[in-house]
């Protein structure tokens, strides 16, 4: 847990703090956005940095919710063309999660 984690370090986190800002890339991505994953994945598996779907969005969500976070800004990676539309998607596909 993010408690432990932190305790070894000889640190605490206030459990109001427990969150992260997560990039991701909604269907296939293109060659300028993998480039960019690779980039900031420094030698790490690109799909751990940033998920490529929305199902793979979900997955690393409830990846965080398992070890403690409870706070998420999720961010596209592409230009949105309809903010309605990404919205209502994003919360069919993530808004299960919540509490």
């Amino acid at each position: 847990m993010v408690e432990d984690a932190a305790a070894r370090a000889g640190r605490e986190i206030s459990p109001e703090h427990f969150g992260a800002s997560i990039a991701y890339v909604r269907g296939e991505a293109t060659p300028a956005q993998l480039a960019q994953i690779a980039e900031r994945a420094k030698g790490r598996d690109p799909a751990l940095i940033v998920p490529v779907g929305l199902p793979a969005l979900h997955e690393l969500l409830e990846r965080f919710i398992d070890v403690g976070f409870s706070k998420f800004v999720v961010r596209p990676i592409a230009d949105v063309v309809s903010w309605h539309d990404e919205l209502s998607e994003l919360a069919g596909a993530v808004g299960s999660l919540q509490s």
